[in-house]
């Protein structure tokens, strides 16, 4: 559309923007997040992504400051030339093309940070104008190197390693392997203490089995305390209301009673501690009142009931 209404109107050649084509080959990009064996990969391109913003007002910053201090050696060169330009030529050529404006000079002052030329070359320029503007020099290296380039870097570090964290979508897919991967291997921890391939385990078999180093190591590793083997089977036993676990019983239980109880396990028992103590002080006032009920009526019956007494 630029190119159809521009030329026509004779403004400017547009066929430069036939350029912009090449961000299709953005969408390539698109192609790395399905992989998983190219995870650095990916998250590189996310840092270099993410950090665009923080680049750009690096560069203002960088700007800022090379200016400023350009701006300074541009006026103590010139009064230097000033003074001394009658008595040099190719001195003075060199000082022009180096600090002759506040363009040379701010690309002096880059390619003296960046490594492009040796600052040194430029400190023994700048040292013929005097003590002050070396001294100003040398200062501007070391504020440059020691903070304004700490500062970036820190700041491309924490950009990275905000963007190098696993989203909620990671973290759920990685917790389903975890599970499955555990599921597994309590699986294949039923059968090696089933000692009659049952499929059921008892209470002795359990008992019996947690005597093993490596499974009650497996059970520590796992973060299942067997403290109690007993009470322990019960548990797991008591959600199938039985004195017996099948796998599905135990794997599920297993995962359940993993790791430490969380701030929402303990609520949830608060809750329900407090449940069971409504409905047990509610079945003792409705026990209290059907017992004074049944005394009420056989109150008049052991009246009746009762012999009396006569006295002569």
């Amino acid at each position: 559309m630029l190119t159809l209404i521009w030329a026509k109107a004779g403004f400017i050649n547009t066929s430069f923007l036939r350029i912009i084509r090449i961000l299709k080959l953005v969408k390539i990009l698109r192609f790395f997040r399905v992989l998983q064996f190219v995870s650095e990969l990916r998250l590189m391109l996310q840092c270099v992504m993410g950090s665009i913003s923080s680049l750009l007002w690096s560069f203002i910053l960088l700007a800022l400051f090379t200016v400023v201090f350009a701006i300074l050696f541009v006026q103590q060169m010139s009064l230097y030339l000033i003074e001394h330009g009658s008595t040099m030529t190719q001195e003075g050529d060199l000082i022009r093309q180096d600090f002759g404006s506040v363009e040379h000079t701010v690309l002096s002052l880059f390619q003296g940070i960046s490594g492009g030329q040796d600052w040194g070359v430029y400190y023994q320029t700048l040292k013929k104008a005097g003590a002050l503007t070396s001294t100003i020099f040398i200062i501007y290296m070391l504020f440059i190197w020691l903070s304004v380039t700490n500062i970036i870097t820190s700041l491309f570090v924490e950009k990275a390693m905000k963007l190098a964290r696993p989203d909620m979508e990671e973290l759920l897919l990685e917790k389903r392997k975890d599970d499955l991967k555990s599921a597994c291997e309590l699986r294949d921890l039923f059968t090696s203490m089933d000692e009659n391939d049952s499929g059921i385990l008892t209470l002795d078999e359990f008992e019996h089995s947690i005597k093993d180093v490596k499974i009650a190591s497996y059970f520590d590793f796992k973060g299942l305390s067997l403290t109690h083997a007993s009470m322990f089977f019960k548990m797991l036993a008591s959600l199938n209301d039985t004195h017996q676990i099948d796998v599905d019983t135990f794997v599920q239980g297993c995962l359940k009673m993993k790791g430490m109880a969380s701030n929402i396990d303990v609520i949830v028992l608060q809750y329900q501690t407090r449940l069971l103590a409504e409905r047990f002080n509610e079945h003792v006032r409705v026990s209290k009142k059907e017992m004074k009920t049944i005394m009420e009526e056989m109150q008049p019956k052991v009246s009746s009931a009762s012999p009396q007494l006569v006295f002569v």
